[in-house]
């Protein structure tokens, strides 16, 4: 990755940095650790392709089941 300039803007700092798996991984565990203090849940699709909302503070993950959207699985890891 070049180095960034003077002149360059956040946004284009922003976009050299997404594709580096250490800033992804530092990104995903930000948005845990805000997820986690606000006491929401964070919105996903996994390996697998299902949707999963994932509670931080709790440590639970549920797949929601796309046929009934108000029902949702625990998933045990």
């Amino acid at each position: 990755m070049p180095p960034a300039s003077a002149s360059d803007s956040p946004l284009t700092v922003f976009l050299r940095q997404l594709p580096s798996p250490a800033f992804q991984d530092a990104m995903r565990e930000q948005l845990r650790v805000e997820a986690a203090a606000a006491n929401t849940f964070l919105s996903y699709r996994d390996a697998q392709g299902r949707h999963i909302h994932e509670y931080p503070a709790t440590g639970e993950k549920y797949e929601m089941l796309p046929t009934t959207p108000r029902t949702r699985w625990l998933l045990v890891e």
